[in-house]
């Protein structure tokens, strides 16, 4: 890589201590209007966690955060070496589709600087505006190395009684052609939160998820040619 790898982010739009654990560390950031609030974990064993709340609601229950790289875990046994100080962030972009062609963008950002067991890197950084909250996995550093992700723990743990519109992915090489997937699956409208997934594949983005008065969809952005483009497990286990 020339330059540090920018892991895709993660948005999630919201229409989102015991003795036991005395070493968790946690920390709380909160939208500009403070309806929406990130708390981000980081437990004695060095696993890194967020749940989000809206209206003092919890949208989203603890979910594990991390992934792992051919070289190295960034999953446990990490340490956190230092968080930012909390800084607003604002930005104006134009689009050429949608209902508005420009738009404003503010948030609350920090970022948590991380080493995994073997002293190497990693920052997850956090936003969180008045309509959603947006996560990055960040590599800071360079190399001319090729760095492969294996695999990736990131979860989105909603309470059991919440309900989702989501759309299977079609199993690649099937169906005319073999053209799959082509993202022409039917959605599974209102299902529940845990419903296995029709189709081994899993579940495409963008993922659309009720509970109680809250809506939250879950999306990808900044995927770039060096990575590819994610998708849900076909299975939803605990955490």
């Amino acid at each position: 890589m020339i330059r540090g790898l920018k892991k895709f982010s993660f948005f999630l739009f919201l229409l989102v201590g015991s003795p036991a654990i005395a070493q968790v560390k946690t920390f709380k950031l909160a939208s500009p209007n403070e309806k929406i609030v990130l708390t981000f974990s980081l437990s004695s064993r060095g696993e890194p966690s967020y749940t989000i709340s809206r209206n003092n609601v919890m949208a989203l229950e603890s979910s594990r955060l991390g992934l792992v790289r051919a070289d190295g875990d960034y999953t446990r046994n990490l340490k956190l070496v230092s968080a930012s100080a909390i800084q607003g962030v604002a930005k104006q972009y134009e689009t050429l589709v949608g209902k508005r062609r420009l738009n404003r963008y503010s948030a609350q950002q920090q970022v948590f600087h991380l080493t995994n067991s073997g002293g190497k890197p990693l920052d997850i950084i956090f936003s969180v505006s008045n309509d959603g909250v947006a996560f990055r996995y960040y590599f800071p550093g360079q190399s001319a190395d090729i760095k492969q992700i294996t695999n990736e723990l990131t979860s989105f743990n909603f309470p059991e009684s919440a309900k989702g519109w989501l759309q299977p992915m079609a199993d690649a090489q099937t169906g005319w052609e073999r053209t799959n997937p082509s993202y022409e699956e039917n959605y599974e409208q209102g299902i529940p939160v845990g419903k296995k997934s029709p189709i081994r594949a899993g579940w495409v983005f963008p993922a659309l998820f009720q509970n109680g008065d809250t809506w939250v969809l879950i999306t990808e952005s900044a995927s770039e040619g060096n990575y590819a483009g994610t998708r849900l497990k076909p299975d939803s286990p605990r955490r």
